[in-house]
Formats: C-alpha cells, sequence, structure tokens
C-alpha cells in the first residue's frame, strides 16, 4: 500500500477546522485511511491504490468535508470553452493523449512540492510505474501554440528538468536518472514521444519534462498532459489529478485534442451512473436504513443522488472515482459514512467448518497414490524458459501457445508453463549424481490461455511423472498409469499419437468416455532421445502427463 504524506497545515486550512491530533487522525481513520503518524507539520497515512483520489490534501479534505457533512452531494467543478489546439500524430510506443489546463491557482512551494508527490504516487498506481500513464505539469506561460504530440528522432534535443545542459533524447535515456529508470518503457522504439510547441521539445514523456516548463510556486496556471496505453486509464487518472486542483481554487479549462481519426475534448468530467436498491444496501450493512437516510450518507460520501420509486436510488458517481466498478463499492462507501463506530456487534447467525475444495481432497488422493508407487513429490516453478519449455522438447515457438512476461528479469523466467513434464526433465538434468532409478511427479497448477476468460489466461491442475533408469520402457510407464486409473476406478484407452517429445511409435494419447464421448486427458510415452540429449540426462526415461480436473471428473472415487 502507498504511504502518503500531506502537509498538516494545507489539509486543515480546507476543511476550515481547529482539530487536535488525536482528532484528526481519528476522521482520517474513519474515512479509509491508516494514519501512521502526526507531526507538527505533517500528516503521513497508508492506503489502498484503489482510494487515489485521497493520494493529495484536496482530496483527503473533500472527503473529511463530507463525512462531517460540511459540504454533501455531488462536487461541482467550474469547467471554460477550450482556448487551445493540441495535434496529435501517430506515436506507436504511446499512441494515446490527452491534456487540460487548470488555471487560477494560489500556489507556494509547499505545495508544489505536494502536488508532485501527488503525481508520482498516480503514475506508480494508476499508470503502473508510468507504463500506462504518464503525466506532465508545465507552466502553461512558458509554451508557445501550437502544441503538438509527435513521434521525434532519438537524435532530437531538449534541456530535461534539472539539468543545464542540452541532450538528445538518446542521451537522456542513457545518462538522465529517470531516463535510465524508466528508458525500458521505449527503448524498443525507433521514434520516441515527445511534445513540442514553437520553441521545440518541452516534454519527453514517460521519461521526463523540460527546464523550461518547470512547475514553480509562482505558477498561477498548468497545463496538464498525459501519455500512456490506454485511454480510459489515461481519462480516468486525468480526473483525479484536474479536481484536486480544482479543489485548491483552480479553474478547468478544457482542450481539444486532434487525432487523426476523430477530435475528444478533455477533461471529461461527466459522472456515471448506477442504480442502487436500498433493500441491497440493508442486506449488505445488517441495517434498517430507510431511503432517505441511505441518500443522506451518498450525500456525504460526494455522490449525486436521485430517488425513484420502489426503494431505488440513482447514484451519480463522481469522475475522480475510477475505483467504483459495482454497487458493492457504492454500499462501502455508504458503511463509512453511516460510521463504522456506529455498528452493533453482534455474534455469528451462521457457523461454517472449513473443508478442502473436493478438488483438492482428490489431488491429495492423487498424492497418496504416487506415494505408494514409489515416487517422490516435487515442486518447482510456474515460470520457465522458453528454451526448457519448447527448444528442449523438440516444440516449434509458433506452436505453444503460451503468457508470455513482457520485461522478465531472466530467461530462466520468460514464460508461465503450460505443461509440467519439462520442469521434471530440467529437475532430472541436476540431479544425474542421485542413484538410479529416479521416480519424481508434481502435481500443480499451468497456465493456459483461454480467451473466455476475462484474463485471457485460466490456472489447470496437472498431474506429471518421469521414471530414469538404466532399462525403462513404455511398459514401465504404462504399468504405473494403470495402477493410478484403477485406484480411482476410471476405465480409459491408450491410442497411439505422435509428440516430438516422445519416440514415434511409442507414445500414446490417454482417453476416456464421458457422455457418451471420448474425451482427452493425456499423454504417455518414452522420451525422444534428442529429448534426453537437450537436457543432458544419462538414462532412459518415459513419462506421462494428466489433465488432473479432468480426471476428477472422471473418477468415481472423489472422498477426502
Amino acid at each position: 500500500m502507498p504511504t502518503i504524506t500531506v502537509k498538516k497545515r494545507n489539509l486543515l486550512n480546507m476543511i476550515d477546522a481547529s482539530l487536535s491530533n488525536e482528532e484528526l487522525q481519528r476522521l482520517i481513520n474513519l474515512i479509509k485511511p491508516e494514519v501512521e503518524e502526526v507531526t507538527t507539520d505533517e500528516i503521513s497515512y497508508e492506503l489502498n491504490p484503489d482510494r487515489s483520489d485521497l493520494f493529495s490534501s484536496p482530496g483527503l479534505a473533500r472527503a473529511i468535508n463530507g463525512f462531517l457533512g460540511r459540504r454533501v452531494g455531488l462536487p461541482q467543478y467550474d469547467v471554460c470553452e477550450k482556448r487551445l489546439s493540441v495535434k496529435v500524430e501517430e506515436v506507436k510506443v504511446r499512441p494515446y493523449f490527452a491534456c487540460a489546463i487548470v488555471k487560477g491557482l494560489q500556489l507556494s512551494d509547499t505545495k508544489v512540492e505536494e502536488l508532485m508527490e501527488f503525481q508520482e504516487a498516480l503514475t506508480n498506481t494508476l499508470g503502473r510505474h508510468r507504463r500506462k500513464v504518464a503525466i506532465g505539469l508545465h507552466d502553461l506561460s512558458k509554451l508557445v501554440p501550437p502544441i503538438r504530440y509527435i513521434a521525434a528522432s532519438p537524435s532530437a534535443t531538449m534541456i530535461p528538468l534539472q539539468l543545464p545542459e542540452e541532450l538528445s533524447l538518446e542521451e537522456i535515456l542513457s545518462q538522465h536518472p529517470k531516463g535510465k529508470k524508466f528508458g525500458h518503457l521505449i527503448a524498443h522504439a525507433k521514434a520516441y514521444p515527445a511534445i513540442v510547441d514553437q520553441r521545440g521539445i518541452f516534454s519527453f514523456p514517460p521519461i521526463i519534462n523540460s527546464e523550461r516548463t518547470r512547475i514553480t510556486g509562482k505558477v498561477k496556471e498548468i497545463f496538464i498532459d498525459l501519455t500512456g496505453t490506454s485511454l480510459p486509464t489515461i481519462n480516468d487518472t486525468m480526473n483525479v489529478l484536474i479536481t484536486s486542483l480544482a479543489e485548491r481554487g483552480g479553474i478547468i479549462e478544457k482542450v481539444e485534442v486532434i487525432y487523426p481519426d476523430r477530435n475528444l475534448i478533455f477533461p471529461r468530467l461527466k459522472p456515471k451512473k448506477k442504480v442502487l436498491e436500498v433493500r441491497y444496501v440493508n442486506k449488505l450493512l445488517g441495517l434498517d436504513l430507510s431511503q432517505e437516510e441511505v441518500v443522506e450518507q451518498l450525500e456525504k460520501a460526494r455522490y449525486g443522488t436521485k430517488t425513484e420509486a420502489k426503494g431505488q436510488i440513482t447514484v451519480k458517481i463522481p469522475p475522480y472515482r475510477p475505483d467504483v466498478l459495482h454497487p458493492v463499492d457504492i454500499i462501502e462507501d455508504v458503511s463509512i459514512a453511516y460510521g463504522f463506530n456506529n455498528f452493533s456487534s453482534e455474534p455469528s447467525k451462521l457457523a461454517t467448518i472449513g473443508r478442502l475444495h473436493p478438488l483438492e481432497s482428490f489431488s491429495n488422493n492423487v498424492r497418496g497414490v504416487m506415494t505408494g508407487l514409489g515416487f517422490q513429490e516435487i515442486m518447482t516453478p510456474t515460470l520457465v524458459g522458453k528454451e526448457v519449455l519448447i527448444d528442449q522438447m523438440r516444440l516449434r515457438e509458433e506452436e505453444v501457445d503460451v503468457v508470455e512476461l513482457s520485461n522478465p528479469v531472466s530467461t530462466e523466467y520468460q514464460v508461465c508453463r503450460n505443461s509440467i513434464l519439462p520442469s521434471l526433465l530440467d529437475f532430472l538434468s541436476k540431479n544425474t549424481h542421485i542413484s538410479f532409478p529416479q521416480k519424481v511427479y508434481e502435481l500443480e497448477d499451468v497456465v493456459v490461455i483461454d480467451k473466455k476468460s476475462p484474463t485471457k489466461t485460466k490456472n489447470v491442475k496437472k498431474l506429471a511423472a518421469v521414471i530414469s533408469d538404466h532399462q525403462v520402457g513404455y511398459s514401465d510407464i504404462r504399468a504405473n498409469i494403470d495402477a493410478l486409473l484403477n485406484c480411482f476406478a476410471i476405465p480409459y484407452e491408450v491410442t497411439p499419437t505422435e509428440d516430438p517429445s516422445f519416440i514415434k511409435g511409442r507414445v500414446g494419447k490417454l482417453t476416456a468416455k464421458m457422455q457418451g464421448k471420448k474425451r482427452p486427458f493425456g499423454r504417455l510415452g518414452e522420451v525422444h532421445p534428442k529429448v534426453i540429449l537437450n537436457f543432458s540426462l544419462e538414462k532412459p526415461t518415459a513419462a506421462f502427463e494428466l489433465d488432473v480436473e479432468k480426471l476428477y471428473t472422471f473418477s468415481s472415487v472423489t472422498e477426502a
């Protein structure tokens, strides 16, 4: 969880109250953050990254004022019509751009310091450490339109923040601390993203801004740019940032962003709406609130409300709350506004006793059988290298569909394995000094592509086992399969198949009948000599691999 530090004086000025340290700490804890320390000048608190609107003193003050009932309902912000347009060219590495202006600000050095920390917290959380979104803040008075977002040559130059001399974009990546830290985000690009005006480059996202447009305590108007790989996240981040500046007294001004195929106006502050049922609120919270009482708590949480018939409320979600995705999120805010200290404690009406999921019980039974057959269980990492998973198994990369890490720390951890067998063979290669026969197995999850899943992937529980000895063949591994499946009364068939990892004619596909159809659930055979050599194994090896989840559905023995 991020730790946020804000200036105590700034916060108290915005809630217009004189509170002791103890009172202030109690208030903040009731809203959601966990206060770590309150000093004479500062307040430090931890909170979940979903509540990005509380990363700044204006956002925290807005929530406290609502909780105290001083300012309730949906906040309204002054938004002026556009006077500036920004043209966006094709920038492949970070294709999305948005911007806005906030004017009429009364800043100071301490407020600027806090603003920079707020900016950093947003890019680390919503922006995923600048990968999805990067933010730039600029002194508008130093800019000379027209402004454009372009793909610039690596040899293009600018004076980066806190440096006196001009550097090329390529030199910034290799020499500037921010370039070294974030350069990997655009290192593969042939042209780099840049924001320019008539005087040249003033921002090199997601790396660094220019010294020319540095923000100081004397700045009255701020030009805000956001670039990234996700336009919805850019919009959410912008709304959190500019509404915080508006809480400081700033006036928001629209900017037109001209893409090659469309024109967009930012910011987009129209609140989303959700319908909330009072009955559902009371059911989840264990309360008996009337519709009017629910509306009162919603407005304290800074939602807009409209009462409907049949106990329903149309809720307007503030634009600075991208974390609100479901009515449950709104109900959580109702509970916060109601006050956790106002809930009465009572014993649970439902007593439950935890137990293993049936699949886990079945998996434990399988482990017991494998141990009885003389196999030793091992555990290997889910992340493996492509060489182990694909090349050494005599597979072709274009034929293997796996989840690949975009920025792996090592070639040994490049992909999520979709098969356990390569990990077992790799384990044997590191234990050739141990006496033979070697019989090991692993029953664990693998990761496979599933385009129907929201994450496009799913975990599947598999079992793989290998036998390595001076003389071992198909009959040895088949005998172990027979013993295992007979223990669970699973009738099955073995049909010839081809697999580049196994010897041709010595490999089979396992199938079982279910609802009148033959369903494959595994493979077994003698490992191909080239695979044995690839893993530097010294003895012949036989292996099998099964889908345990399918095995469970076939099984007639599922007791723990």
